[in-house]
């Protein structure tokens, strides 16, 4: 009479067990997708700035004799566009990622339905 039961619990303990797993796993990988890209991010922006303030540079320069209040303005106008585009961007990067976690939830949703229908079939025998 208590092997049914303790079958069960071992059922529940190596599911609870995967699923933990499968949770640590795929925290792992967020956590390494996101180191990775924050030093990419770092490197590329430094790299983007140096070239930046390097082009304004010589454009300021280039004009300075012609018209750099105009030059330095639309420069000005140029970034402030590109920074709104950015962040347009990022934020719709943001949304579009996918859940954090949904395989494990997915899983985890699929044992309980499985457990309840076993339950179900369960009841019906005794």
């Amino acid at each position: 009479m208590l092997q049914p039961l303790k079958n069960a619990a071992t059922l529940l303990a190596d599911m609870a067990k995967t699923r933990l797993e499968l949770a640590a796993t795929e925290i792992e990988e967020e956590r390494l997708r996101l180191t990775d890209m924050a030093v990419s991010a770092c490197i590329a922006l430094f790299m983007w700035a140096m070239a930046v303030t390097l082009v304004v540079l010589f454009l300021i320069v280039l004009m300075w004799d012609v018209n750099r209040l105009a030059t330095i303005g639309l420069l000005a106008l140029l970034f402030l566009s590109l920074g709104v585009w950015t962040t347009l961007r990022l934020k719709a990067q943001s949304a579009s990622k996918p859940r954090f976690l949904g395989a494990t939830l997915a899983e985890l949703k699929l044992d309980l339905e499985a457990l309840r229908g076993r339950g179900a079939v369960g009841d019906s025998h005794d």
